[in-house]
């Protein structure tokens, strides 16, 4: 990570926050979802274009901390988006669905928990 500024949270930010911790921790506001791409993506094209979208929008690479149990926010402009991926092809196209919407769901959970 690089250097990370903290800066305290707006009454919206703190609603989220505090909606948050209510939800046992679960992001209230990010919606897992899932892709069904055919042909080649190149991944690392995906990831140096989403980087350049988060230089010019600082939401994209800022969180929620606790410090001396209040909210702050912390932003970390060195953080860069990494994509996960999953090769669904060895299973029946309604398996695809299933396992795709786990992984979207499990991918949110383990990084805001």
């Amino acid at each position: 990570m690089g250097k990370q500024t903290l800066t305290q949270m707006s009454q919206i930010q703190k609603r989220i926050w505090y909606a948050t911790k209510l939800d046992d921790g679960w992001p209230t506001y990010n919606e897992p979802m899932a892709f069904f791409l055919k042909g080649r993506l190149d991944i690392e094209a995906v990831e140096k274009a989403l980087d350049a979208l988060a230089e010019l929008h600082s939401e994209l690479h800022m969180g929620f901390t606790e410090i001396n149990d209040a909210p702050s926010i912390f932003h970390d402009p060195k953080t860069k988006i990494k994509l996960r991926k999953n090769d669904f092809l060895t299973v029946s196209k309604k398996m695809r669905r299933t396992l795709a919407t786990q992984f979207s769901e499990e991918c949110i959970s383990s990084e805001e928990r």
